[in-house]
Formats: structure tokens, C-alpha cells, sequence
């Protein structure tokens, strides 16, 4: 007796770990500011590291540099982050997008 429920737990544990496992397999909608952070480790991991000056006078840490490249203002400077050209090319306010600010357009 104590064989059989033995075996039963087993099958129940053995179809719980598989549900389980297809749940997680499965991929998880990010939102946008969790892609703009994976966008910013990728572009801070592979680039060179192009410092540049630093205007601290405004109130946002993260600009644009130019129509295609971000600044985010760090203590020791500016970081220059391009933005990647298969997914959202343009700088507009800071962020990468896939449109242009007018001045870019």
C-alpha cells in the first residue's frame, strides 16, 4: 500500500515539475523601460566607453547628443550610447526611438 501511494506522489510531483517547467519556458512581455536598461547594459558593454563633457545645468540625466546618440550624464562625465539602427535608430528626449524628433526628421 504504502508502494502504490508512493508511486502516485511521484507521478503528481513528475507532472507539477513539468507544467512548471513549460510555464517558465515561456518568454515574459518586458515593458518599455525594462528594454531601454537591457538597451543601455548591451551599448555600455560593447562600446568603447566615448566620454565626453558634461552640462549639468538640466534637469534630466539622459539627452540626446545628436539625431542618433544618447548622453547620460554620469559624476565623472558624459556617456555616449548610440542607439541600436535595427530597433529605434533616433535619440527624441533621451530616450532611443523609432521616430525622429522634427529636427532629425
Amino acid at each position: 500500500m504504502a508502494s502504490v501511494r508512493s508511486v502516485l506522489i511521484l507521478a503528481v510531483l513528475c507532472i507539477l515539475a513539468g507544467a512548471h517547467s513549460q510555464a517558465t519556458d515561456e518568454e515574459v512581455p518586458i515593458n518599455a523601460d525594462e528594454l531601454e536598461n537591457i538597451i543601455d547594459e548591451a551599448e555600455v558593454k560593447n562600446s568603447g566607453n566615448t566620454w565626453v563633457p558634461c552640462d549639468f545645468s538640466g534637469i534630466s540625466t539622459e539627452s540626446c547628443y545628436d539625431c542618433n546618440t544618447r548622453i547620460i550624464c554620469k559624476k565623472i562625465g558624459g556617456l555616449l550610447l548610440e542607439c541600436p539602427k535595427n530597433f529605434v535608430p533616433y535619440c527624441n528626449e533621451g530616450k532611443c526611438s523609432n521616430e525622429p524628433t522634427p529636427e532629425c526628421a
